[in-house]
């Protein structure tokens, strides 16, 4: 009799995913969506889009090696009949792709996001929008215009600092309530984010239900235009003031010669050092509204205070350092003429941002030596003819009356919003969770790797996207779910970081990580299975199931 085989595949994290996806009803809406009857297809599309996603968030190198990927993994966890393991390839995995983007994505995912905020109980009264880019290389021609053509990959502004690459504008909104995305849209790369508030807006009204939300944004959002558009169907809105509008300016000017009642109105303990001052907000509303009427909030932030003057200062630094520099190279042969060295200051202070507080004068100057007119050793008798030589001269001053100007707005930001009866602090707090949104796209580009994009139809990269945003709402829900019940069951720590370390706010990578491991380990003999058994959950492995009210049976594979 030949010796028995161990078949070891693993586990990892797939059932604690499969149980959100399940609350999620991912399987049924993309059969709703894509209604595949053709009987004739061996893995029905619905199934390998749920490998797809399932891939996303365990995969180093999302969507690429797919087949090799998921011979490591116990068939039925990924959806899929141990048959049907070989059929996935390429081919299949682009045509899947292909399908997806033919469907109404608009309408599946809104079903997706309404049926997942019932489900969680999500609370959807403030929501947060901002944007990203997703970064291309290669070529992506562009098919004209059309509702059912694909985006224009182009040049834009790029948020990854690679102007010299094209991009996809990423629009992502999310909740107060756990930051779980409920909205992503796509756009063309040269779109700017003023271009999409407003149909952001009111695909949010749709999902919603009802207008009156909070719609909290950048400075982008402040087009008069859109803020009317919001107000006037009953909605409501938080954004920065732009520094190019009339009302900053005026009330820049205003604060030099007011003293104005300002307010405590926050106050939290230091980010980084702990021998660090607390960050406190002032508040102060300016008597002077908004042009379409809406109120203006101005804070001040003890942080941004130190940051502002630190940064001016800074700048001025190196700006003196640099024309010193310049200054010991005047007379020499690039730099005789005064023009050249006026523009040569003028570039530094513009590189350096410092322009508004240094002005420089170049006036033209000459240098001048004596040399002896013969040959020979020097002596009494010997002559000298005088030689000159251009040599401008560069000064500088700083502009002391700008650098105080300035310094009385150190720390400075305003607010705007239709609110009337919100208070500063409130205003300030809803604004203040903006950065946990840009938590969510550095979760997408670096836990989720969105780059490279190997993909090159553009039919296949929105659908790509599509379900990238599908496995960042699975993320974040089970980041939500872990840190409510942490709250409500008095947890306050789980050794999730490495040497089992506490960690205090746990991600939903470290979250799969710690499952990571786990196998199922079959012995076979001719082909039959003999004995089954598995790694044993560990005490910490327990605790988060039991948080997140994940069954430990469904590791029982």
């Amino acid at each position: 009799m030949p010796e028995p085989i161990l078949e070891s595949l693993a586990v990892g994290p797939l059932p604690l995913i499969n149980h959100f996806l399940r609350r999620l009803r991912l399987d049924e809406l993309l059969e709703d969506a894509v209604q595949d009857r053709d009987r004739r297809r061996k893995l029905p599309i619905p199934r390998a889009l749920g490998v797809f996603v399932r891939n996303l968030l365990l995969s180093r190198y999302p969507l690429y090696e797919i087949p090799q990927w998921t011979k490591g993994y116990v068939p039925e966890l990924l959806g899929l009949a141990p048959a049907e393991m070989r059929l996935l390839n390429d081919d299949r995995i682009g045509r899947c792709l292909d399908r997806l983007f033919a469907v109404d994505r608009a309408q599946l995912l809104t079903a997706l996001v309404v049926g997942m905020t019932r489900e969680f109980d999500m609370d959807l009264k403030i929501l947060h929008n901002d944007s990203t880019t997703i970064t291309f290389t290669g070529q992506y021609p562009h098919r004209g215009g059309g509702e059912a053509s694909p985006l224009h990959i182009t040049y834009g502004h790029n948020k990854d600092h690679r102007p010299d690459l094209k991009q996809l504008l990423f629009d992502l909104t999310v909740t107060e309530d756990g930051s779980v995305p409920v909205w992503v849209g796509l756009h063309d790369g040269n779109v700017t984010d003023d271009q999409t508030h407003l149909d952001t807006w009111t695909a949010l009204r749709q999902i919603v239900g009802r207008p009156d939300f909070v719609y909290v944004a950048d400075s982008k959002l402040c087009v008069t235009e859109t803020l009317t558009s919001i107000t006037g169907q009953g909605g409501h809105f938080v954004t920065v003031l732009p520094r190019t509008r009339k009302e900053e300016r005026w009330f820049k000017e205003h604060v030099q010669t007011h003293t104005l009642p300002w307010e405590e109105v926050w106050r939290r303990p230091p980010a980084r050092r702990q021998e660090d001052p607390a960050e406190v907000y002032q508040a102060v509303e300016s008597p002077l509204r908004s042009a379409e009427g809406f109120r203006i909030l101005w804070y001040h932030s003890s942080v941004k205070h130190s940051h502002d003057q630190h940064v001016r200062q800074s700048r001025i630094e190196r700006a003196v350092a640099e024309l010193e520099f310049l200054r010991n190279r005047l007379g020499t042969r690039k730099w005789k003429q005064p023009r050249v060295v006026e523009d040569a200051a003028v570039k530094i202070l513009e590189t350096l941002g410092a322009e508004r507080w240094i002005e420089v004068r170049v006036e033209p100057g000459e240098e001048v030596q004596f040399r002896q007119a013969g040959p020979g050793r020097p002596g009494k008798t010997t002559a000298y003819r005088r030689v000159s030589h251009p040599k401008p001269k560069l000064h500088w001053t700083i502009r002391e009356d700008t650098v105080a100007y300035d310094a009385k707005i150190d720390g400075l930001f305003p607010l705007l919003t239709d609110l009337d009866k919100a208070t500063p602090k409130q205003v300030l707090l809803w604004y203040k969770h903006q950065p946990r949104l840009e938590k969510r796209f550095e979760q997408l580009k670096t836990v989720l790797g969105v780059r490279p994009v190997y993909l090159k139809k553009v039919e296949r990269v929105e659908a790509y996207l599509l379900l990238y945003f599908v496995a960042l709402v699975v993320a974040a829900l089970i980041e939500r779910d872990l840190r409510r019940a942490m709250k409500q069951q008095h947890v306050p720590m789980l050794p999730l970081y490495p040497e089992k370390r506490d960690c205090q706010a746990p991600t939903a990578e470290r979250v799969l990580e710690l499952f990571a491991n786990l196998r199922r380990h079959r012995l076979l003999q001719e082909g039959k299975e003999v004995h089954r058994f598995r790694d044993e959950l560990s005490r910490t492995q327990r605790q988060v199931l039991r948080l997140l009210g994940v069954p430990t049976d469904s590791f029982l594979t």
